[in-house]
């Protein structure tokens, strides 16, 4: 933690109970069964201070104050709200019936949970909840007290007792003690900590700096039931848990924070039967797979009827931070909190307190391992200080409670909250700090980072530094990647591989052996002892020789399984270098000494003391859950001959870990070593090698051999050169009264076209020119989402042969309040997926009139939100369940307003790109209006297209060639078209430019599988073969395309504006069906250039070989457009639909998943690869 504690005890006392089971609703039990298993009770109504009782409804304030008689006579509780409890971001996790994830976000901010004390008695306190009444426990120096509302009272009526007076079931840790110890055990210390496990001595003291616990509560199947399957007194109970967890903890100056909740809503994920060690172990394991990458917390407990049971200093541990707590329906959730309360002590670092010097003025310890829990309890904490000791968590070994301050964020508290890139503190902290800004939180110029293993000096470590060290023959090294300051995540060898010499496998990045385990707990000398002491020793059933715990006693092991019961180990020292007092028991057999130890943790804490799980214990066996079983149960499955060609082994996701010398992922052709999991085993940033072999064969060796030439030929050069000088007819041609070509002069976006362009020449031998397939400009702009410039296409290219717009006014993004039904389920669209809530709100729309919609931006707005509404209704339940009818509500204002925009009922390209963008800040950055599901690959996909469009805006010459192609070719006329070709062309490269950016902006998984399905139509898709019936419009079904690039309007003009047309009748009729999708402008544009003069025949009339270059530029360019867009659905659908194939079709079956088509519901590579050969089939030569 930082800091020596203070030399200061603390004790834990169990918190009594009340009688009622928490919040139980719809509750109908009379007064009678009430005060049943009460001996004693008195009713009171307490007097808010303040306020009226009829207030209570509203938001519960921060303070309040309450007036209750108590030990004859009435006393003021002052209560404050636990504002820490529930951060913002507190989450709730429940399950389908088809065992679907529901991921939630309730607001839980203004809950009625509070803390407080009682007026005029030193060190009491009270943690009590005013939701339906007063429900909680009171503390005074002399007793403790509940109190909760009379179930059959109309005027606030209130029972409150001795918690001593309750009758219930007693609970307990379930340790047995009864058993002395034999005479021939040794009681030895050593405080050398065993690395194993970190545990130091020292006192219980109060934390100088509060600590928070981020704690993350599991409610088995079991107890949901119990609860009537109510998710909100579920929610309640746990609420009101985890508010009496951190009243006990509060002394210690530590926190809980309940930051998220999972109920096993239809069935358990995990086996909860067998014994407390297993099912813990299966709970940590299914924790570490499914709960820590999607939520952040520091102790996940599971709530069950098994028995309790919890790893020891493992709060920040990813594999082994949870426990189990065992609720039996009985007994209330005040006494279920001491439960939690100690497995969470077990997690935090804290042994029982057994033996030691624990006092509690009233009822039990908490850390007691083996006491039943008493009704009365004590929170004064004082008067325990100075007697008790407990392990807490080791600086030495990594591990601390969580730091993570829940106040507000801010600049300066040492986080880094969202929005900022570092936080160094104070600014006299940042002083010394040469990484971060103090006030800005920002990193100062030229700094790449401020913190991590992978960062030093302000920059990202090159990649192949080595950030962790292999700490087993299991285990494997992470290396820094060069872009990040974090090590990659850590991974080892998979679990089942063979290491010690085949003599042991690995397991969880360790290798398990008996010998290693002996030598961790007795010295480097120790060993393993013979089978023989195993089996003589397992077989008792003992604390000294078992299987683990079977009902309240030690299990005796099966023969077959004693292998795997208590270790015992030979040539022992006197001492272990155990750093905590353990029991050692020697047994004589068969002329050797078997020792083994017993630690007396207690049945919930694991025991060192067992042979570690994973252990070989025979030819192909293995021991896990205290049984000798097959080794097959490791689903080792790497066949490294096969998989990593001989080279490596597999990991623990997998994937092949080669050798150095061997490259991944498959360790197949030669490289430096490493995983595609491990980041980079070299710098793969250090050019220096490649960069001095560039220099010497493309500079130094050229410089060579035309030297040799130059010596070799220099008479004849000589003859050459020295001879008399005529006019070579180099001049550039240049009409009279025309300003230089503007080809000639410094122009980044044009390449420079230097020919000897003789007047009496009728055309220019191409021969020095390169191919126009191989052009390229020189110096293209680099464009990112972030640096976007604001500029895009309002009303299509600003109307019929108005030209493009250099700047536009961005759509709106907000309708008349009228329509705030529509923005509310389109904003908040991906949420009501996620949780199956869109189809519902659809149903509930109001029809809405579309005569509030004022002018052509209200209208395309509306467009665009009903399209996403719609797309979103259609396919809320996946391929295979998509809705079939549109409701009323939805389809006859959609309708309406696509009759008045010219557009079809669906969401189009220019909705989604065109109008589907707004200014993000003011530096003009943007971001999407409506997004899909996909998170940020939708955006992705959405803003790049729009990009692309851009780019595409300046290089629609239309309107200008149109006027030039009536004119008669002179010297002008041809400068000015080829000026206004290459200006096309240029305009096509940084379209590719643009369209580059989707690999780092959408992730191909994303796309195929979630995306590309929210942007399909119901034309030509097998699973809507009749279409979508629009309810209140048509009566048959209709059949529309889902918005694909083939509506971009830009690049059909392109197509039309070079004359090019597509070969395949098939081709060509999809494109101009895919104008019905376009906006009246657009198709009147596309048309009007189709109707013009033919570029292309003029160009080839002409005779200039100026103008046919430039031309050929153009035509080159949209290849390579093309080609690329290939490249991108092959990667973005092809390759998807490959792998989908190989495993079988995990959709359902249905052929839509397999097909590779576009989200227009063509086969889109066929398609693009036809297009594109067409367009090549233009240049002219």
């Amino acid at each position: 933690m930082g800091k020596t504690l203070p030399q200061s005890c603390f004790t834990f006392v169990f918190w009594g109970i009340l009688l009622s089971d928490g919040l139980t609703y719809g509750s109908k039990s009379s007064a009678s069964h009430q005060t049943s298993q009460l001996s004693a009770y008195e009713v009171v109504v307490p007097q808010l201070i303040g306020r009226h009782r009829r207030d209570l409804s509203r938001a519960a304030s921060d303070k309040v104050s309450y007036v209750i008689h108590l030990e004859g006579r009435d006393h003021v509780v002052t209560l404050e709200k636990n504002e820490i409890l529930l951060p913002e971001d507190f989450t709730l996790y429940t399950y389908s019936l088809d065992g679907s994830l529901i991921t939630q976000k309730p607001e839980m901010q203004d809950h009625c949970h509070y803390q407080g004390y009682v007026e005029g008695i030193p060190q009491s306190t009270a943690a009590l909840s005013i939701c339906s009444g007063l429900r909680g426990v009171l503390h005074t120096a002399n007793a403790s007290y509940g109190i909760e509302p009379l179930q059959s009272s109309s005027s606030f009526q209130h029972l409150i007792y001795h918690l001593k007076d309750v009758r219930s079931e007693p609970l307990s840790c379930g340790v047995q003690h009864t058993e002395p110890p034999p005479s021939d055990i040794e009681q030895t210390q050593n405080l050398d900590p065993l690395s194993m496990t970190q545990l130091l001595r020292r006192k219980r003291a109060v934390l100088p700096q509060t600590r928070y616990v981020e704690l993350l509560l599991v409610v088995d199947n079991e107890r949901f039931n119990h609860k009537n399957r109510n998710q909100t007194a579920v929610r309640e109970e746990m609420v009101h848990l985890a508010n009496y967890i951190d009243s006990m903890y509060i002394a210690l100056n530590i926190r809980i924070v309940l930051v998220g909740l999972e109920i096993w809503t239809y069935q358990n994920p995990i086996n909860t039967d067998g014994s407390a060690g297993e099912v813990l172990g299966r709970f940590v394991q299914w924790r570490e797979k499914e709960m820590v990458t999607r939520r952040r917390h520091d102790s996940a407990q599971l709530i069950l009827g098994t028995a309790g049971m919890a790893f020891v200093s493992t709060v920040c541990s990813r594999s082994h931070g949870g426990g189990i707590n065992a609720y039996t329906n009985n007994n209330p959730v005040q006494s279920f909190a001491s439960i939690v309360a100690h497995e969470l002590g077990h997690n935090l670092g804290m042994n029982h307190d057994d033996g030691r010097t624990c006092h509690c003025d009233v009822g039990s310890c908490i850390m007691n391992s083996g006491a039943t829990i008493n009704l009365e309890f004590a929170t004064n904490l004082g008067t325990a200080l100075p007697t008790v000791e407990v392990s807490v968590v080791s600086v030495s070994s990594g591990l601390s409670l969580s730091v993570h301050d829940h106040c507000p964020p801010y600049c300066g508290n040492k986080l880094v909250d969202l929005g900022e890139e570092c936080d160094c503190g104070s600014d006299k902290e940042c002083e010394k700090d040469p990484c971060c800004e103090a006030k800005t939180c920002k990193l100062k110029s030229g700094a790449q980072c401020a913190d991590g293993v992978c960062c030093k000096n302000c920059q990202f470590l090159p990649g192949g530094t080595v950030c962790r060290s292999t700490t087993d023959e299991c285990d494997l090294t992470e290396y820094c990647n060069g872009s990040s300051p974090l090590c990659q995540p850590d991974v080892f060898k998979q679990n089942g591989q063979p290491c010690k010499n085949t003599q042991a496998y690995c397991y969880n990045g360790k290798c398990q052996h008996y010998e290693g385990q002996c030598q961790a707990i007795f010295g480097p000398k120790a060993k393993a002892a013979p089978e023989v002491c195993f089996k003589d020793v397992n077989l008792k059933g003992d604390r000294f020789g078992n299987c683990g715990y079977q009902g309240q006693g030690y299990k005796k092991c099966e023969s077959r399984n004693a292998m795997c019961g208590k270790l015992q180990c030979e040539n022992v020292q006197s001492e272990t270098v155990f750093g905590i007092l353990p029991s050692i028991i020697q047994t004589p057999i068969a002329g050797t000494k078997c020792w083994g130890v017993d630690f007396q943790l207690g049945s919930d804490v694991p025991d060192p003391g067992m042979v570690n799980e994973g252990t070989k214990c025979g030819e192909n066996k293995v021991c896990l859950n205290y049984q000798c079983v097959n080794s097959e149960v490791l689903n080792f499955d790497c066949d490294v001959e096969k998989k990593c060609h001989g080279h490596g082994v597999c990991n623990s996701n997998k994937n092949c870990h080669c050798e150095s010398g061997w490259a991944p992922p498959n360790c197949e052709t030669e490289g430096y070593g490493g995983s595609v999991d491990s980041g980079p085993t070299y710098n793969d940033k250090d050019t220096s090698t490649r960069d001095g072999l560039l220099v010497f064969f493309f500079l130094v060796l050229p410089l060579m051999l035309l030297a040799g030439y130059v010596f070799l030929r220099r008479n004849e050069l000589r003859r050459r050169f020295c001879r008399k000088k005529r006019s070579q007819g180099y001049e550039l041609y240049r009409p009279t009264g025309l300003p230089l070509c503007p080809h000639m002069q410094p122009n980044p976006n044009h390449r420079c076209l230097l020919s000897r362009d003789l007047p009496t020449l009728n055309s220019l031998c191409l021969k020095d020119q390169p191919h126009p397939l191989q052009y390229n400009t020189v110096c293209v702009k680099r464009m990112t989402i972030s640096n976007l410039f604001l500029s895009a296409v309002t009303c299509g290219f600003g109307g019929l042969g108005s030209g493009v717009a250099d700047t536009v006014i961005p759509f709106k993004t907000d309708l008349p309040a009228y329509y705030q039904a529509w923005m509310d389920i389109a904003t908040n669209l991906n949420f009501f997926i996620e949780t199956h809530q869109l189809q519902d709100k659809v149903k509930q729309m109001p029809l809405l009139s579309i005569h509030h919609l004022k002018g052509h931006r209200e209208l395309r707005l509306a467009h665009l939100a009903l399209g996403v509404i719609t797309m979103g209704y259609v396919w809320q339940e996946g391929k295979e369940k998509p809705a079939k009818t549109l409701p009323k509500g939805l389809a006859v204002p959609y309708c309406r307003v696509s009759e008045v925009l010219g557009l079809p009922p669906i969401l189009v390209y220019a909705d989604s790109v065109l109008a589907n963008w707004k200014k993000k800040d003011p530096n003009g950055n943007l971001d999407t209006v409506f997004t899909l599901p996909g998170g940020d690959t939708c955006k992705g996909f959405l803003l790049v297209s729009l990009m692309v469009e851009k780019a595409a805006s300046s290089g629609l010459q239309a309107r200008f060639m149109s006027r030039a192609l009536e004119k008669k070719l002179t010297a002008r006329v041809r400068f000015s078209m080829e000026e206004a070709l290459l200006t096309t062309a240029t305009s096509l490269i940084e379209m590719r430019e643009a369209f580059q950016l989707m690999h780092g902006e959408v992730d191909s998984t994303l796309f195929y599988g979630v995306l590309r399905t929210f942007l399909s139509g119901w034309k030509d898709n097998p699973m809507l073969p009749e279409g979508l019936r629009y309810e209140g419009v048509w009566e048959e079904p209709r059949h529309f395309s889902g918005g694909s690039a083939a509506q971009s309007s830009a690049i059909q003009c392109f197509d039309e504006l070079l004359g090019i047309r597509h070969k395949e009748e098939h081709d060509a009729s999809f494109l101009r069906r895919m104008r019905e999708y376009m906006p009246p402008p657009h198709r009147r544009l596309i048309e009007a250039i189709a109707a013009g003069p033919a570029l292309r025949q003029y160009v080839i009339s002409s005779a200039s070989a100026r103008l046919s270059f430039a031309y050929n530029c153009c035509v080159a360019e949209l290849v390579k457009l093309r080609s690329y867009h290939i490249n991108t659905v092959y990667k973005y659908i092809n390759i998807p639909a490959n792998k989908a194939k190989r495993s079988g079709c995990p959709f359902g079956g249905t052929s839509l998943a397999l097909r590779e088509t576009g989200t227009g519901g063509s086969d889109v590579l066929r398609f693009l690869q036809s297009i594109r050969n067409s367009t090549k089939d233009y240049l002219i030569y």
